[in-house]
């Protein structure tokens, strides 16, 4: 009898036992599932944010009209990437773009400009200055003016702020100790236009080489 009693007892506990452990594997496993899940929705929402983020990078910087861009970055050696930025940074792809001074277009190229590169590649009434509003007669002609640029001068951020300010006052720049400690490059740059000028496109064309 007491043998029958203790076999019960030992069976109930047996079963107390073999519960709370089931229970306590159950709350583990839970557990487990929630950090699963956790992981899954923290891992989804990362995604959605970083496409998010590149998106809405992509809007910020386009690549438009990319068959002349390629076609005269090729034509005339020039960084498909630094011809966005520079259209980017003069127009935001506003091909009807003029601004106050008088420039034109995509890559904001001013009429006198126009004439003076026509000029040196002996195409004098080939275009008239209305054509500075075709996205393919600008984007030839600022990225020709660009290869130049960056043929006259050794330093890619120099030939950026010729771009903005002109040849003629980067040079006086370049000879002036004041603003260039070894005539190529410059340490100070005494607009503040053209100082933003050229931090604005060398952001843009570091943005286009990490999107594209």
């Amino acid at each position: 009898m007491a043998s029958t009693k203790f076999q019960k007892k030992s069976t109930a506990r047996y079963k107390k036992e073999k519960k709370g452990k089931s229970c306590a594997f159950k709350a583990v496993m839970a557990f487990a599932v929630i950090i699963i899940l956790s992981a899954i929705a923290i891992a989804i929402c990362t995604s959605v944010i970083s496409d998010t983020k590149r998106n809405l990078e992509l809007a910020a910087y386009p690549k438009e009209y990319t068959q002349y861009v390629e076609k005269y970055a090729k034509e005339y050696s020039v960084d498909e990437n630094l011809i966005y930025a520079v259209i980017d940074t003069e127009s935001n792809f506003n091909e009807e773009a003029v601004s106050p001074v008088g420039a034109v277009g995509l890559m904001q190229i001013m009429p006198e400009t126009f004439d003076w590169l026509l000029e040196i590649q002996g195409r004098q009434g080939e275009y008239s200055q209305e054509d500075l509003f075709s996205p393919d007669v600008n984007i030839e002609f600022g990225t020709y003016y660009l290869s130049i640029l960056l043929d006259s001068f050794e330093s890619e951020s120099t030939a950026v702020a010729a771009y903005n300010a002109g040849q003629g006052k980067v040079s006086q720049w370049l000879a002036d100790t004041q603003y260039s400690s070894d005539g190529v490059s410059l340490d100070y740059i005494p607009y503040d236009e053209t100082a933003n000028y050229v931090n604005k496109v060398l952001y843009a064309k570091s943005k286009y080489e990490s999107l594209y």
